[in-house]
């Protein structure tokens, strides 16, 4: 980035022709950092490990859950003490968070039950149901207190989207110096051929007015000897 710096201090007036135009290096340099897929190609880079720091947050998101389930049994046969028709209908369901500021998971779960039996006579209908809740809780207390184990797959993330920020940066600063050079280098050889190109125009008029004094000094050299040979 110093390189980088020192070289746009130093030679950041320095211009170069472009389809008839001039353009400076800081020009330049801010053209390719807004146009040049190489920029975008870093940043994506980095926008993918952020996404990825994203999707491991989600463990910590609160979590449902539902089993629900129905049963239906008959028998071709029956008797006072075995129903000759079972239906059985349950749900449980919950929800569950962890809390990677601790560790711990809360949790509550709902239980529901409803039996229907249909015995032979004198027996008939039965039915039969039932509820029930359930707080859980759990805090881990030695390897994972604090949620030190939880949190290290989502911290471990976070680093590695900060070490992609830097190489992504460090890219780009490299990138931008070897552009710079190679500007320089463009403006070196176009100032070299500037001047290539005055010098053979003015060789172009040394030589024509030296042919002009030749032929001058020529045409005075053969009157004076005509004049003498008359």
């Amino acid at each position: 980035m110093k390189m980088l710096v020192t070289i746009t201090i130093l030679f950041g007036f320095a211009v170069a022709p472009v389809a008839g135009q001039e353009i400076s290096l800081e020009a330049y340099l801010d053209a390719l950092q807004r146009y040049h897929p190489f920029f975008d190609k870093e940043e994506m880079a980095t926008a993918i490990e952020q996404e990825q720091l994203h999707s491991l947050e989600g463990d910590e998101d609160w979590v449902v859950t539902a089993s629900p389930s129905y049963a239906h049994n008959e028998r071709s046969q029956s008797s006072s003490i075995v129903a000759e028709e079972t239906d059985l209908l349950s749900l449980n369901a919950g929800v569950e968070r962890l809390f990677w500021s601790n560790g711990s998971r809360v949790g509550v779960t709902y239980d529901y039950f409803h039996l229907s039996q249909r015995f032979s006579q004198p027996v008939g209908a039965f039915d039969e149901h039932g509820h029930g809740i359930t707080l859980n809780y759990s805090l881990p207390l030695l390897k994972n207190r604090g949620g030190i184990l939880n949190r290290l797959s989502r911290d471990l993330q976070a680093y590695n989207v900060d070490l992609a920020e830097v190489v992504a940066t460090e890219n780009q600063e490299n990138f931008l110096e070897q552009r710079a050079f190679a500007f320089l280098d463009w403006v070196l050889l176009s100032e070299q051929l500037r001047i290539a190109n005055n010098r053979l125009a003015l060789a172009e008029q040394e030589l024509a007015r030296t042919k002009k004094s030749v032929v001058a000094g020529w045409r005075l050299k053969s009157m004076c000897y005509v004049r003498k040979m008359l």
